[in-house]
């Protein structure tokens, strides 16, 4: 979320930099990015509850002072009689409506309000829905505004009975499903609660009698609509990270008060629904519980000090959260809250050694080694797919409208995997993925199946002993045939033609459930206990990518004699360097007539810092070809330094 550091100000009892606000923010568990007065705070999702000045600063108050200085309407305000029905109080169980009519559409903004726009570049919309955009940013609750004309006749929530079309204020049709807790008059839907509301209803430039919901929905009814149906809404955000149900008057009084502040007020009214405060929570008040956990050793008082400036209220020995602190339920929560004000910086780390059990691996990890061990690499992908056939399991609310289903197979995420290798330059593609895949059986019960999926393409490895072997169906049925197990009914090929891809290598995939191979692999097995030492007790080291560009210089050698292309390689892979990423192999040729072997080797210099330069990388070359022309009866045609 964004904020501008002046208006956070006016919350703040002391002065407050960029830097020292930065590093209390991080010490707190906030993620933040600073420039010229503007940042941007990433926030975990339990924090709903700082998604708003007032409750960043609130947050703040132990470091910096916390000024409770809003500034709400203070008149009376009549009961108002709305025609609205609440058939689903368990997904919003508290809702407030306030009429409001004023004499004119104010022309320009007070400084607090423009700021909004001219700080945070926000586009101005209409003033009613200006003030509630501004709200939430103020408060944190959000609010929705609806011409009063267009619903006087009342309105209901619910849940809708079948899929239909809603046109949202933003003029972006999308197809609600069944189920969707919506707004609605006389079958139409109005708003998309908690999300967006309808253009039907909207405000516009003229309005001048509206309608302000101010509604308490349960996280559950909101999370994953703005990604299913492609929305952005501010209001969603908050609703699923959680909103403080506690919220609703001084919300709706503020309002108030900022259309005060701008215009004459001709009539307002409050109708509410379900209004149920929502009953503090408690934790017994541990001090030694607390330091124990945090291996610390605080006084009663600063525990207690810290707590009170965090809103919490000590009562009897019991600590009573305030109801915007939704996420805290135990000790070690509150224990949580004193490490993060303390920071965790300062307190002191313990070195202490767990026990552990004899080491023993299961058959999936052993099946992962083997292949390791083999060369191929594990991946793994996200279990959504956007194909779906007649045994797909859908998906209700997606996190990606575009996969919407669950995997009926790994395969068509490993052809994916390859195509990406091969846009690369790959020229040995070994891939496997160990997962579940799900369906429905022919009595549409739910089907969940461990698979083994592996596809394969290109040359075998980039070794000269594997240079010239292609990864087919044969070698496939090598690499299996070690462990005893015939693969040859699992192995299928995809056609080249149906894919976008220039290359030309055949491409192998098996896929065989897990079942089959369990008893290959047990701990127990003849196999797993003849090999265990020389594979499965290696650990298999995962270097980081750089984000530095790599840098290729391709060699040719002549030999008269093919045992020394062996040597060449030796020499090359005994080369230590720290910017040598890899040597392989990528063609040879025998010249029968001249009785001479040519083997072409591509080096890949890369460095994880910076961008290599050229003198960097040639001074390491020369090094390795220096050696290699040492072997004798060797030449490098084009290398300036050929001996030869």
């Amino acid at each position: 979320m964004n904020f501008h550091i002046k208006h956070l100000q006016r919350f703040i009892e002391r002065e407050i930099t960029e830097n020292d606000l930065s590093e209390v923010l991080f010490q707190l568990g906030h993620e933040n990015n600073f420039k010229d007065g503007f940042f941007e705070l990433e926030l975990t999702p339990n924090r709903g509850d700082c998604l708003s000045l007032m409750g960043l600063a609130r947050d703040l108050n132990y470091f910096f002072g916390h000024t409770n200085n809003l500034e709400i309407f203070n008149k009376d305000i009549q009961k108002f009689e709305f025609n609205f029905i609440n058939n689903a109080p368990d997904a919003c169980p508290n809702i407030s409506f306030l009429y409001l009519e004023i004499e004119d559409i104010p022309s320009h903004y007070k400084d607090y309000l423009n700021s909004f726009f001219t700080e945070l570049g926000n586009k101005k919309i209409n003033f009613f829905t200006d003030v509630s955009n501004y709200l939430s940013y103020e408060i944190g609750q959000p609010t929705h505004c609806y011409e009063y004309d267009s619903i006087r006749e009342g309105f209901e929530l619910n849940r809708l009975e079948e899929r239909c079309n809603f046109l949202t204020l933003n003029d972006e049709k999308i197809s609600l499903e069944e189920g969707d807790l919506v707004f609605s008059k006389n079958g139409e839907v109005i708003n998309l609660a908690g999300v967006m509301g309808g253009k039907s209803s909207a405000c516009n430039e003229n309005t001048k009698k509206v309608l302000i919901e101010c509604a308490h929905f349960k996280p559950n009814e909101i999370i994953g609509k703005t990604i299913k149906y492609n929305i952005t809404s501010d209001a969603a955000h908050k609703f699923e990270r959680f909103v403080d149900p506690n919220t609703h008057n001084v919300t709706l009084k503020r309002f108030l008060k900022i259309v005060d502040d701008h215009t004459k007020i001709k009539k307002i009214g409050l109708a509410e629904s379900n209004i149920k405060k929502k009953e503090p929570k408690s934790v017994n008040l541990d001090i030694n519980k607390i330091n124990s956990i945090l291996g610390t050793n605080l006084k009663r008082e600063a525990i207690e000090q810290i707590l009170n400036k965090l809103s919490f209220s000590i009562i009897a020995n019991q600590i009573q959260i305030p109801s915007h602190r939704n996420e805290i339920e135990n000790v070690n929560d509150i224990s949580e809250e004193v490490a993060r004000v303390i920071g965790y910086d300062n307190i002191n780390s313990e070195i202490f050694k767990l026990k552990t059990a004899p080491k023993k691996t299961s058959y999936r990890e052993n099946l992962r080694r083997f292949l390791l061990h083999n060369g191929f690499t594990e991946v793994i992908n996200s279990q959504f797919s956007p194909n779906k056939n007649e045994d797909s399991i859908s998906i209700q609310n997606p996190l990606d409208s575009n996969k919407s289903n669950l995997r009926t197979n790994l395969s068509e995420s490993l052809l994916e995997n390859l195509l990406y290798n091969e846009r690369r330059q790959k020229q040995s593609i070994k891939l496997f993925e160990i997962s579940d895949i799900y369906k429905f059986n022919s009595e549409r019960r739910i089907e969940i199946r461990k698979v083994l999926g592996l596809i394969v393409s290109g040359r075998v490895g980039n070794n000269y002993q594997e240079f010239s072997k292609k990864c087919d169906e044969k070698y496939l049925k090598e690499v299996f045939n070690k462990i005893n197990f015939d693969v040859s009914d699992f192995i299928f090929k995809f056609d080249r033609s149906d894919l976008n891809s220039k290359r030309k290598e055949d491409i192998f995939a098996i896929a065989v459930p897990l079942e089959h191979l369990e008893k290959v692999f047990d701990e127990e097995s003849s196999y797993v206990s003849k090999i265990k030492e020389k594979v499965y007790d290696k650990d298999f080291k995962y270097s980081k990518v750089s984000d530095y560009p790599a840098s290729t210089r391709d060699f040719s050698f002549v030999v008269s004699d093919k045992e020394i292309i062996d040597s060449i390689s030796q020499t090359i892979f005994e080369f230590h360097s720290n910017i040598l990423k890899d040597v392989f192999l990528f063609d040879f040729y025998e010249d029968v007539s001249n009785k001479q072997f040519k083997a072409a080797f591509r080096f890949i210099f890369q460095d994880d810092l910076k961008t290599l330069t050229d003198e960097e990388i040639n001074s390491d070359l020369d090094i390795i070809l220096s050696r290699i022309l040492n072997l004798g009866k060797v030449s490098i045609p084009g290398y300036k330094k050929n001996e030869s």
